[in-house]
């Protein structure tokens, strides 16, 4: 018996030095490259209350698997993607304008003079642009930003960018991330909390995970081969989102209420754009039917 137990606790170390030695081995190749790095999403708890990355920082973004489109991100003093530092003192010449959205607004696929608020500051000489978005954002935490920009800088202008997923995942009950706000039963906005765990702190370090989980998208790999697998798309209730990706409900019942919460977001968002109208100027933009774009 003794003998069985020492070959068994041999062969199990023998995995371990296995696995630790590959993974090294991966860790320093990957490091050689132009990993995608962490964009490190600060706490957001009372004393910080709003979502925001590291700042005054540079980090590498890239897309897929091969390295052939790489791209370089400051962050700013505030934790957004822009050249353009933030200042409470507003310029005496100039309308400071807030851009707030999600993944539009943050735009990580190219450089911050290339992204849609770059190009403006870039052609118009009279305005500053403040770009407040991080991705995932919905109608709620745009809110959760009027707030912020409000207090810290008296912007001129909001500049909203609305895309489809903005509005039902407005409510906790549908998405829930940590680190935004969302929108209660009675229509208020509330704060979920986010703190870093150490794991996810160690994590961030390693170029090999980073690779995996920000270039590969793995996890969202392994979720469309198990739709592929297992889903009955037929059977379900859908609405598109874009070419590429649908949303699938159970029925009819749960993709209506999907639909009436999306609604009511809407109305509760457009409330307090009609306040902040009545002494500001506001643009709010709205992204195209992009499947009957991509699909000609």
């Amino acid at each position: 018996v003794m003998s069985w137990i020492k070959k068994i606790t041999w062969l199990f170390l023998y995995f371990i030095y296995i696995v630790v030695s590959v993974f090294l081995l991966l860790e320093i190749f990957f490091r050689l490259l132009p990993v995608s790095d962490s964009l490190e999403v600060m706490p957001v708890n009372e004393d910080n209350p709003i979502i925001h990355f590291q700042p005054n920082r540079t980090v590498t973004r890239q897309i897929g698997f091969n390295f052939n489109h790489v791209n370089e991100k400051r962050i700013n003093n505030f934790g957004y993607a822009t050249d353009i530092d933030f200042k409470a003192t507003k310029p005496k010449e100039s309308k400071v304008v807030a851009v707030i959205g999600d993944s539009y607004v943050e735009a990580l696929q190219v450089a911050n003079q290339d992204s849609f608020h770059g190009l403006i500051q870039h052609n118009i000489d009279d305005l500053v642009l403040y770009p407040i978005g991080v991705s995932g954002s919905p109608l709620s935490q745009y809110l959760a930003f009027i707030n912020f920009a409000s207090i810290n800088f008296d912007p001129d202008v909001y500049l909203f960018v609305l895309i489809d997923n903005d509005f039902d995942r407005s409510w906790e009950m549908i998405e829930g991330s940590q680190g935004f706000h969302y929108f209660t039963k009675n229509g208020h906005i509330e704060r979920k909390d986010y703190q870093p765990s150490l794991i996810k702190h160690i994590l961030r370090k390693s170029a090999f995970v980073r690779y995996l989980h920000l270039d590969l998208k793995i996890k969202t790999q392994a979720e469309l081969i198990m739709n592929r697998i297992f889903g009955k798309e037929e059977d379900r209730y859908y609405i598109n989102i874009n070419l590429n990706n649908r949303r699938f409900f159970r029925d009819q019942k749960e993709k209506d209420k999907i639909e009436s919460l999306g609604h009511k977001a809407a109305e509760l968002f457009l409330e307090q754009i009609e306040k902040i109208s009545l002494d500001k100027e506001v643009i709010v933009l709205v992204d195209g039917d992009r499947e009957s774009i991509y699909s000609n």
